[in-house]
């Protein structure tokens, strides 16, 4: 059996040739225990700690990875964690060092605001929980005409990049150490951008909406952690942003999440997105009283569309309904566990 055929294992479609993808959902190899089986990647749902780190070495070796994917801390942001992988020898030494002496250093190119929508963009930096920090894109919302004359006026002035830090890649299976802050915790973001090849960005979901994107010649993939909170404050502007590739050749892959019959929100939610983007009203089925179904797959790909991003694929996934398949957190609510979706190139 292939790594494609594995159990509770999604392959992502439509994808560069050379780069892989897709979703492990609780049905992939996994030794959690109820009500997380049986495959659960996340460390802050209450399930046993030595569990979650079995089932993410179960992860790494069913899939065939050289490398530790990339985990992130999840915040329903559009924070962007930018990692190069550039295998050589002495790597691993070399990322030790850095991490001990705090002199994990970044290219920095500050986001300029985009005078045509009004949008506030900035780069932030990961306040110091360590000493090898993760070096963090920040775009805030288009407040008017919408995120992609943002993103097209950052572009056309040269300053759509992100600041980047060069984690070299080590070839033995310590190197994913340097990924991680002091005390072993994640860089929090809600987004990862991989440059190069062996390393696999990865996102958690359970209802949310898992992204992946892909440069046509397979240098740059991301995974995009798209909740209606980052979605609505431009997760998907702030990535794309922060790629070398243009819209035009990536492609893109919206894997399992909640479906719009399950997803009913409040009018806030709709006016997250209709206030900036009145077309944005044809995704959202009027509910019982003030309350609103919104398709969250259908809202990301107009999102990319609008940004150039044309080659998207999808499938016909409910997270909610599905409960033998995949973990719900609006079904099985704070003790639901976490799916993992990842991107690397071969």
């Amino acid at each position: 059996m292939t790594s494609r055929e594995l159990e509770g294992w999604i392959e992502a479609t439509g994808l560069p040739t050379g780069v892989r993808g897709g979703t492990a959902t609780r049905r992939f190899a996994g030794v959690s225990a109820s009500p997380f089986d049986r495959a659960n990647y996340g460390q802050r749902c209450g399930d046993d700690a030595k569990a979650v780190m079995r089932n993410r070495g179960l992860l790494r070796e069913s899939l065939g990875l050289a490398h530790e994917p990339v985990w992130l801390q999840q915040v329903h942001g559009t924070d962007v964690m930018i990692v190069s992988a550039e295998p050589g020898s002495g790597a691993n030494s070399a990322l030790q060092e850095r991490r001990t002496q705090g002199s994990c250093r970044a290219e920095l190119a500050r986001l300029e605001p985009a005078k045509s929508s009004g949008a506030s963009s900035a780069l932030q930096e990961q306040p110091a929980q360590g000493s090898c920090r993760a070096e963090l894109a920040r775009l805030e919302p288009a407040e008017s005409s919408g995120a992609s004359s943002a993103l097209q006026e950052q572009r056309k002035q040269g300053s759509g990049r992100a600041e980047l830090a060069r984690l070299e890649l080590a070839k033995s299976s310590g190197a994913s150490s340097a990924l991680q802050e002091r005390g072993g915790s994640a860089p929090v973001a809600d987004a990862c951008i991989v440059r190069g090849r062996g390393l696999a960005a990865v996102i958690q979901t359970a209802d949310c909406l898992p992204i992946l994107l892909a440069a046509a010649d397979g240098d740059e993939v991301a995974a995009i952690h798209a909740g209606w909170r980052g979605l609505a404050a431009g997760v998907i502007e702030a990535t794309l942003a922060a790629m070398h590739a243009a819209p035009a050749s990536i492609h893109a892959w919206l894997g399992p999440a909640i479906g719009q019959r399950a997803f009913e929100v409040g009018p806030e939610v709709r006016a997250a997105f209709v206030d900036s983007d009145p077309g944005a009203a044809d995704f959202f089925q009027r509910g019982n009283d003030d309350r609103w179904h919104a398709d969250l797959a259908g809202l990301a790909r107009r999102r990319l569309v609008a940004l150039g991003v044309v080659k998207v694929s999808s499938g016909d996934w409910c997270t909610v309904v599905a409960a033998g398949d995949f973990h719900s957190y609006r079904r099985d609510g704070a003790r639901s566990g976490r799916m993992a979706t990842l991107v690397w190139r071969e």
